[in-house]
């Protein structure tokens, strides 16, 4: 990975795209994050059931966060959040045998930690076809259907992930079947490097320690 696209994007993966990070809004992402992989979509009523938050104080966490960055149905139930949906997505993402999805496959790395639970990923390698899986434990991944898969990246603008996150990040981070793969990719353009599996995980980790460092994952409700 060349040292700017290093750079960029982990300082987009630490600081991201929120003015603000308060506790509470970390222990608000932590149960929207854990509600919605029962499978179905989150209500108000559910937020509050198992945080200490009511609805106003909901709404208004809510409001720190680009509105690119989840879904909210009519009712305002939440049914996708910053990389976790309900609804179909480019990968496949099953977590106690129920059928979920993430935005791109960076999600699927940094979420098993969250929900403390292993996860499988299925996806494919946008050059070859080649069908991916991997088996992702809260703390490794712990095996991959390919020796050698790598992730695209890309060294994201704040202001662009903020009006349009799944555009602007997630559409272009991808696994890949070997580096040839990525490198023989017609639309390389759009990713501008790529990384080994191994350093995608620990990006992952870096990115929850910065997310959640007032919220430790292993204890928080």
């Amino acid at each position: 990975m060349n040292n700017k696209t290093k750079t960029k994007l982990e300082g987009f993966l630490e600081d991201g795209y929120l003015v603000e990070n308060p506790v509470a809004l970390q222990v608000l992402s932590i149960a929207i994050y854990r509600l919605l992989a029962k499978g179905n979509a989150v209500s108000l009523a559910d937020i509050t059931s198992t945080t200490r938050l009511n609805i106003s104080e909901v709404e208004d966490l809510i409001k720190l966060v680009p509105e690119s960055a989840y879904d909210r149905a009519s009712g305002g139930d939440f049914v996708s959040y910053i990389g976790l949906s309900i609804h179909p997505e480019a990968h496949q993402f099953k977590v106690a045998g129920r059928t979920l999805y993430t935005w791109c496959v960076f999600d699927a790395l940094f979420l098993p930690a969250i929900l403390r639970q292993q996860a499988i990923l299925t996806t494919a390698c946008p050059s070859t076809g080649r069908k991916i899986e991997l088996t992702i434990s809260p703390s490794a991944v712990e095996s991959a259907t390919l020796p050698q898969p790598v992730m695209s990246i890309i060294a994201p603008n704040r202001d662009a992930c903020c009006s349009d996150l799944r555009g602007a990040f997630c559409n272009h981070v991808n696994f890949f079947a070997d580096q040839e793969a990525f490198l023989s990719w017609n639309n390389r353009s759009d990713a501008d490097n790529c990384i080994c599996l191994e350093d995608a995980f620990a990006l992952a980790m870096r990115r929850n320690k910065a997310r959640f460092p007032d919220a430790p994952l292993a204890t928080a409700n």
